[in-house]
C-alpha cells in the first residue's frame, strides 16, 4: 500500500525502517533473521515497484503482490544459499518456496484491494484503488 500511495522511496523506507526497529526489539540485529527480513523485503519492494512503473497496467494489485512475494523469497533462499548453507540440494525448496508466494501474495493483494477500498491514502484512487 505504501508503494502505491506514497512512492518507491518511502516504500524502501518503511521496509529498512521496520527490519531495523524489529531486530532491535527482539534482539536480532545483524543476525541471520536480519539479513533474511531484508533481503526479502528490499526484494519484494524493489520487484513490485518495477512492476508498477514499467508494468504498464498489466498486473492488479494480486499479480503485484505474487510478483513481490516471489521475490521475497527467492531472495530469502538465495541469503539462505550464499551465506550459510552453501548446498545447491536448498533450491530444490523453490517450487514449494513459489506455491508458498503465490498463496501468499494473493491474500495479500485481496487485503490490500479491500483496505485500499475503505481507507483513502494519497495516490491510492487511480488504477490500483
Amino acid at each position: 500500500m505504501v508503494l502505491i500511495a506514497y512512492g518507491f522511496r518511502e516504500a524502501i523506507a518503511v521496509v529498512v525502517l521496520r527490519v531495523l526497529v524489529g531486530s532491535l526489539l527482539i534482539g536480532t540485529l545483524f543476525q541471520p533473521n536480519f539479513f533474511f527480513s531484508l533481503s526479502g523485503g528490499l526484494a519484494s519492494a524493489l520487484v513490485m515497484g518495477f512492476v508498477i512503473r514499467m508494468g504498464r497496467g498489466w498486473f492488479g494489485l494480486v499479480g503485484i503482490s505474487i510478483l513481490g512475494a516471489l521475490a521475497k523469497n527467492t531472495a530469502q533462499l538465495l541469503i539462505a544459499y550464499g551465506l550459510w548453507v552453501r548446498q545447491t540440494k536448498i533450491l530444490s525448496l523453490l517450487p514449494l518456496f513459489f506455491v508458498v508466494s503465490i498463496v501468499a501474495g494473493t491474500v495479500v493483494g485481496l487485503l490490500t484491494a479491500s483496505l485500499m477500498k475503505k481507507i483513502r491514502l494519497p495516490g491510492a484512487g487511480g488504477r490500483y484503488s
